[in-house]
């Protein structure tokens, strides 16, 4: 289980950058944040860009920042320093309504 300065500098990242949960959206799973961290920090990891994303691999956002789909993963790209860039995100054109981190 991740520390909690995982959880509290994560959500401090998050909130700096806009981003929230989505309501609805179910409750950070930290042990796979901690695992992202760890991928995104290696130097041969790079963001797939929109268009070669498939499945369940989608980052969703809404013009408000908030997270439909890819949280756990914007998550750990802020903590390693290396963000989800936009080109990565499918972006929604409508607001959704938010949730605070839990």
């Amino acid at each position: 289980m991740p520390d909690g300065f995982l959880k509290v500098e994560a959500i401090q990242c998050a909130e700096a950058g806009g981003y929230y949960p989505a309501f609805g959206q179910r409750a950070v799973d930290w042990d796979c944040v901690a695992a992202w961290v760890e991928r995104v920090r290696r130097p041969d990891f790079r963001w797939l860009p929109e268009s070669e994303l498939y499945d369940c691999g989608y980052i969703i956002v809404s013009v408000n920042l908030a997270i439909a789909s890819g949280q756990h993963r914007i998550l750990a790209g802020l903590m390693a320093g290396n963000p989800v860039p936009r080109s990565s995100m499918s972006i929604l054109t409508v607001s959704l309504k938010t949730q605070p981190w839990r």
